[in-house]
């Protein structure tokens, strides 16, 4: 049987689990596995076969993959092309698949090098836990990108080889042929890849968490033992290092409906360790002429990945199935029946007869099965669950068998990992998540306010509670971006000032006879300060060595931190996440003095910024920034704010960096930072930005956090804003 892997497919619970989509750990990034050039002459040519030729001919085109090229030669990207239009032919995703291809001087027997740019874990489609996924593959698994504008394969070739770029397998015999070793590449970067390594007698897996990669899970030794099973192989150990080097590797797949088993191929683990080629390549054989061989040899001409890597992808998840349903919620009536409809679509045969939904009302202590039918109306499959007028907690999940042998659940991890409804009366209130407003201008006419509110039966509505001067208002928020989200323009009332008193909370109703309620905060109101420019100045300057009422403060503070000989400006200590997905949190400190702009005008402050780094060539525009700072201007009083520099975080410094990223313990960076780490930032006020002399400026210093990891924060010292300095 030849192995391909057809159809475009995504995992999906139309209402989704616990947001599932937003369960990923952050991006790691791992080392490339490295092709080596051989001097062997091997003149051979292995061609698609003929059903993808015919397909690539009618533009059977089952994938898009999008290649970015630094210093290419136009004679290798048509070959580059020519190689990715065959990954498009076999390779289905629905999501397009980004290459960043650089054209380098590499090793001297170095061919190519290749790595995905990023891996995940721990998300919904993902068979297996706590084992990572190369960001291809979680796209295809997810149905949407999660590294947006970003590559996910990146890969370098050796400009300095002698390459052959027809596409034709008439590779001369004193060259190297370039379609075989960007088909080669490209296979490392969908996920012939891991993160095991060995140095000084010691393998372990390369990673903060030491967790093997998809691919390392799939590693068995000739005893049948999975080298990532920490209870035989520790990571780091010297056993783990004796596996890697014994040559007695294989990949490895174990069938769970039928107890059988199957040796995917023997890998290439030599008795001395070879970085970038050991492990993640198959072991060289005499009659072989697998893509995925260590070594690319000169005249050797492979135009199809071949039956093993195939057979290899497939396992890794290229081959997958999907469901398609909507998510039960919880309600209050009980009933004697709940009729169950779920689709699903696979890449592979399954048995439809094997469809089925196994439930408990006893959390699993025993447990039912529903055999789900076929219904060709409306492409589902039907059944109803007994609940016998049931009250308390249901727990669910769904199986299909593949005509393989394969089983397939959802939630992809069942039984581990469960749905569940409760039936009975509601006593639970909405959830509300929101980020609170703590400054506003004298020159709004009115603000946002936004929220998340979840309820595990439905929302009736939320509002807001506005008070000023203890007088209250109530408006409405909308639902917006998504069924949970609900936003809303609050205008301001006239004649605020500095002594107002301002003040609200978020109120939502659920839609239960019990009307259950909550409200954010959960005792009293936030307090809104509102600012008040004082009269312009020409300069200012601070040392922060005693309290001051120049600034309005965020959770930003004027004190001396721990480990400090004085003060500084400087965010609570650690600063705070946000409570919004896809919404920063805001830290501020708004200077209350408006300085008169001059040309050429200087802010100069020492500062110490321990914030979470994004990913290495993100910038602040980017995806993946994660946390920053940035220091911004307002000309209208505080009503628009532009920056003065991009947002920066920890990777301005490589000591900051370090100390940041070495210290992650539960997301949170326990680095702290001390006198030492402070660094000089000097800003000119009208040469990048929208600034010029004369403007009458509010200057803020402000950091900007996600919802995930945070540390110690950021400080500023020494700050002078257009101070002149004349001599003795």
């Amino acid at each position: 049987m030849r192995w391909a892997i057809f159809v475009v497919i995504y995992l999906v619970a139309i209402n989704s689990v616990n947001g599932q989509k937003r369960l990923f750990t952050e991006g790691i990034e791992g080392d490339a596995a490295i092709n080596i050039a051989s001097d062997e002459i091997k003149k051979s040519f292995t061609p698609l076969p003929a059903d993808f030729v015919q397909l690539k001919s009618v533009s059977g085109q089952k994938s898009d993959i999008e290649v970015t090229f630094i210093d290419f030669p136009q004679s290798a990207r048509a070959a580059f092309l020519y190689a990715v239009s065959i990954w498009e032919t076999i390779l289905s995703s629905p999501v397009p698949i980004h290459i960043m291809a650089r054209w380098d001087s590499l090793g001297n027997t170095i061919v190519a090098e290749s790595r995905p740019s990023l891996s995940f874990r721990t998300f919904e489609g993902a068979m297996v836990s706590d084992v990572y996924y190369p960001v291809t593959l979680v796209e295809k698994l997810v149905g949407e990108e999660v590294n947006p504008g970003e590559p996910d394969i990146i890969c370098s070739f050796n400009k300095n080889m002698p390459w052959y770029f027809g596409t034709d397998g008439s590779t001369p015999d004193t060259r190297y042929d370039f379609v075989t070793a960007v088909l080669h590449e490209i296979t490392h970067g969908l996920g012939f890849y891991g993160f095991l390594k060995d140095n000084d007698g010691i393998g372990f897996f390369n990673n903060v968490s030491s967790l093997p990669s998809i691919y390392d899970y799939y590693i068995f030794n000739e005893l049948n033992q999975q080298i990532s099973d920490k209870t035989l192989f520790n990571s780091p150990s010297a056993e783990l290092h004796h596996q890697l080097t014994s040559n007695k590797l294989k990949l490895y797949k174990v069938r769970e409906m039928t107890a059988s088993h199957e040796t995917l191929e023997w890998i290439y683990a030599p008795e001395q360790w070879v970085e970038g080629s050991s492990i993640y390549h198959f072991k060289e054989t005499a009659v072989g002429n697998e893509l995925m061989s260590v070594e690319i040899k000169k005249g050797q001409a492979i135009h199809y990945p071949g039956e093993k890597t195939l057979k290899v992808l497939s396992e890794l998840g290229w081959e997958s199935v999907s469901f398609v349903f909507n998510e039960i919620k919880d309600f209050e009536t009980p009933v004697e029946n709940m009729l169950i409809s779920a689709g699903v679509v696979a890449d592979m045969p399954l048995l439809n007869s094997s469809f089925r939904l196994i439930y408990s009302t006893s959390y699993f202590s025993s447990a039912d099965t529903v055999q789900l039918v076929y219904n060709p109306t409306n492409r589902k499959f039907e059944g109803e669950m007994p609940l016998r007028f049931f009250q308390g907690v249901v727990q669910y999940y769904f199986e299909v068998n593949s005509a393989d042998g394969r089983i397939f659940r959802f939630p992809s991890t069942a039984p581990e990992k469960k749905l569940d409804f409760r039936v009975g009366p509601d006593y639970y209130p909405p959830e509300i998540r929101h980020n609170p407003l703590k400054i506003i201008s004298e020159n709004a006419a009115g603000f946002e306010l936004s929220a998340m509110v979840t309820d595990n039966i439905s929302v009736k509505n939320v509002k807001v509670e506005w008070k000023v001067n203890g007088v209250v208002s109530e408006f409405a928020l909308n639902g917006g971006r998504g069924d949970n989200f609900f936003s809303g323009s609050i205008p301001l009332v006239n004649n605020l000032n500095s002594s107002s008193r301002i003040e609200y909370r978020l109120v939502a109703e659920d839609g239960t006879a019990l009307k259950n309620k909550s409200t954010k905060p959960a005792v009293g109101y936030y307090q809104v300060e509102f600012f008040e420019a004082l009269e312009p100045v020409s300069s200012y300057q601070n040392s922060f060595n005693s309290s001051t009422g120049d600034f309005l403060l965020s959770d930003f503070l004027v004190s001396k931190p721990v480990g400090f000989a004085d003060g500084s400006l400087h965010t609570v200590n650690p600063y705070q996440t946000s409570e919004v997905d896809n919404e920063n949190y805001n830290h501020y400190a708004v200077l209350k003095y408006p300085v008169v702009i001059k040309n050429g005008g200087l802010i100069k402050f020492d500062e110490i910024v321990l914030v979470e780094p994004g990913e290495p060539g993100t910038n602040y525009h980017n995806s993946y920034f994660w946390d920053y700072v940035i220091v911004e201007g307002s000309k209208d009083g505080g009503k628009t704010w532009l920056p003065l520099t991009d947002g920066y975080d920890s990777h301005i410094s490589a000591d900051w960096s370090s100390a940041f990223q070495s210290s992650v313990i539960n997301n949170m960076s326990v680095a702290a930072g001390w006198g030492e780490m402070y660094m000089k930032h000097t800003i000119n006020i009208t040469e990048d930005a929208d600034f010029y002399e004369g403007d009458v400026v509010i200057f803020r210093f402000r950091l900007a956090s996600d919802n995930s990891v945070n540390g110690w924060g950021w400080a500023i010292d020494n700050l002078e804003i257009q101070q002149t300095y004349t001599g003795a």
